[in-house]
């Protein structure tokens, strides 16, 4: 199987992308800059399909959730935003730390915060019913097991790396 280039998106903002994303279900590419712009590109045509302007720091991870088939974007502005299935902003959730990566943990219905010295794990909540957010904003456990930023997670089963 071999690769090749379709196109290459030039002279997209001024300031340099920090995250990078994929949403299957919009077919969208999400870039993240350092001024806290999202930007969603149309993955079979490489258009701008819209910008966001939902955070005052730099974007750190997108991560796609497919319960909802919504985005998740992390920052340093220590904010959490979600972009639903029909590309409008649902939500904005504070964490309270800047969040430098993220990831499922689907068997205990958690998503799993990389922050500045260890990790967070909160709720996710499948609806907004009365008015709450789609993660709860406290912490079930944090772990402080590191000395430096969590830049990096992934999850297999019950295990987190």
């Amino acid at each position: 199987m071999s690769m090749r280039k379709d196109f290459m998106i030039h002279d997209l903002h001024v300031r340099q992308p920090t995250a990078i994303g994929f949403n299957p279900a919009r077919r969208e590419i999400y870039l993240g800059f350092e001024d806290g712009t999202v930007k969603a590109i149309d993955v079979d045509k490489g258009n701008l399909v819209q910008t966001y302007a939902q955070h005052k720091g730099w974007i750190n991870a997108f991560l796609y959730w497919p319960k909802n088939k919504s985005m998740f974007c992390a920052s340093n502005d220590a904010t959490i935003s979600v972009i639903g299935s029909g590309g409008n902003p649902l939500d904005r959730i504070l964490i309270g730390k800047p969040v430098y990566s993220m990831a499922f943990n689907e068997k205990r219905n958690e998503i799993i915060l990389g922050v500045d010295t260890g990790m967070q794990f909160h709720t996710l909540i499948d609806t907004k019913e009365n008015f709450s957010h789609f993660i709860v904003s406290k912490a079930n456990y944090i772990s402080h097991e590191h000395t430096d930023l969590v830049r990096c997670l992934a999850v297999l089963d019950s295990r987190i790396y």
